[in-house]
């Protein structure tokens, strides 16, 4: 009977261990700009053109060669820009 107590306490602390462990490294991460901007770059190349239409709002960023994040403005569309009267 012993011994099947310390086998359980055994096993419900390992299991806490366990438990633990995932708990912890299920915390949530924050993404930097950096990366976000890294991510729509890599997906912009996937979808159909985009057009950043306009002079106000941000229609993208993007990153030059110098790792320096650049802000295009406009409106983002997926077809070219309509033409204004």
């Amino acid at each position: 009977m012993k011994k099947n107590i310390i086998k359980a306490a055994f096993v419900a602390a390992f299991a806490s261990i366990a438990g633990y462990g995932v708990y912890t490294s299920q915390q949530k991460v924050e993404m930097s700009d950096l990366a976000k901007a890294n991510v729509e770059a890599l997906a912009l190349g996937e979808s159909e053109d985009v057009y950043c239409c306009g002079n106000y709002g941000i229609c993208m960023k993007v990153m030059d060669m110098n790792g320096n994040i650049i802000e295009i403005k406009g409106i983002k569309f997926t077809a070219p820009c309509p033409q204004l009267s």
